[in-house]
């Protein structure tokens, strides 16, 4: 998608901890740490099966879909854990995807703003109603970002 650089926070430091796999997962699980779910929205997944590091992950193009969206304002950031994965399978229930793949991107992009301001979305995090205006704003960012 053409990005360079992540921000990153490191929220704890387990480095130098002792604890064996089965409480740290525990532990991971209790504090909302982790989002043990596929690139399809399946899951919760056994810790086990999950990739080593982050090069194993593999790709959610409602994820990156959720993503732009967000970035082009159609709804709020938001401190909530995992909430752009609760906007992604929001998306992906709604298969704005499925139908034509990547190549209808721009569409579902147009498709998913419009969809972030309605009241089946209400319940999101960082929903926040846009008026025709800036909703028509939002999508002609959308249709630049979607460009890249």
């Amino acid at each position: 998608m053409g990005v360079k650089k992540v921000r990153a926070v490191v929220i704890h430091d387990l480095s130098k901890e002792k604890m064996p796999f089965q409480k740290f997962w525990k532990w991971m699980t209790k504090t909302r740490n982790s989002y043990p779910y596929c690139q399809f929205g399946e899951g919760p997944r056994n810790e086990l099966y999950l990739p080593r590091d982050i090069r194993g992950l593999a790709d959610d193009p409602y994820r990156s879909l959720a993503w732009y969206v967000r970035k082009a304002g159609a709804f709020e950031n938001s401190e909530k854990n995992f909430a752009e994965f609760r906007w992604a399978n929001f998306f992906r229930e709604r298969k704005l995807l499925d139908k034509e793949g990547i190549a209808g991107w721009e569409r579902a992009l147009v498709k998913a703003v419009k969809l972030s301001q309605s009241s089946a979305a209400r319940k999101l995090p960082g929903f926040d109603k846009l008026n025709a205006k800036e909703t028509k704003v939002v999508e002609k960012k959308v249709r630049k970002l979607a460009q890249v």
